[in-house]
Formats: C-alpha cells, structure tokens, sequence
C-alpha cells in the first residue's frame, strides 16, 4: 500500500515537472534565418604622425577600427519579426518559445536530443508584413 503511494506521488510530480516545462515556453517561434555577420565592436585605434621633409608638417590619421563576428536570427512570434542575437546558428524550423523584456528564450534539442534552453538578446522587432493574395 505504501508503495502505491510512493509511485502515484512520483508519477504526479514527473507530471507536473513536465507541464511547468511546457507552461515555461507559451509561444512557438518560426526560425526564418541565421547568419553570421562580421559587426564593429565600436573600440578603434588612432595614431597622428607628422609628414618628415616638408616645409610644413602636415600630420597623418591613422584609424583602426577593430571588428567582430556576431550571429544574428531571424525569428517569426505572434505575428511580428524579431531580430536577435544569438550564442550559435540555430536551424530554420519551429521552436518552443517565451519572451521576457528584451530576451527571447528558445527551447532546442541537442545533437543528443536532450532539451536546452538559448537565451537570445532582442536586438529589433517589427510587425509581421501580410503578403497581398496572387490575382488570378
């Protein structure tokens, strides 16, 4: 009898570890796209020399501006187009989702097919543009 127990009671809190699971991620997200994109990281370097030999030194800029890789998604929710940045490529195709201030979180599934979750940082949103209907 007391066994009973112990197994209706585990199998309830599976149950309930796996809709807090569902209950975390309301929305479905439609990856459009994912990309790379080489971005400034808004840090340069400026060096001034002066032109040696002429009557008047003319001085000379240098400037280096310093760049880094980002990856950006393109992702479809509740009928708006979200731009995010993202930690890594994620496949076009539809994903569990909850948005939450300026992040979107994605539920994916590992090479393994074990469940984790991205955290994507909002970078804009736009409304979803309905495309007009082909005349016939």
């Amino acid at each position: 009898m007391r066994t009973r127990r112990v197994v209706v009671v585990a199998f309830f809190i599976l149950a309930t570890a796996a809709l807090a699971q569902k209950d975390q991620f309301p929305l479905i997200a439609k990856v459009v796209s994912s990309d790379t994109q080489k971005v400034q990281t808004g840090s340069s370097t400026s060096t001034t020399t002066a032109m040696p030999g002429t009557i008047w030194e003319h001085p000379q800029h240098t400037t280096t501006t310093h760049y880094a890789n980002t990856i950006t998604v393109t992702a479809e929710i509740e009928n708006m187009v979200y731009g995010l940045a993202s930690p890594q490529l994620i496949d076009p195709g539809e994903y569990p989702a909850s948005i939450d201030k300026s992040t979107v979180r994605l539920l994916l599934k590992d090479k393994n097919g074990k469940e984790k979750t991205v955290k994507l940082h909002v970078l804009s949103v736009a409304a979803k543009q309905d495309q007009p209907a082909a005349p016939k």
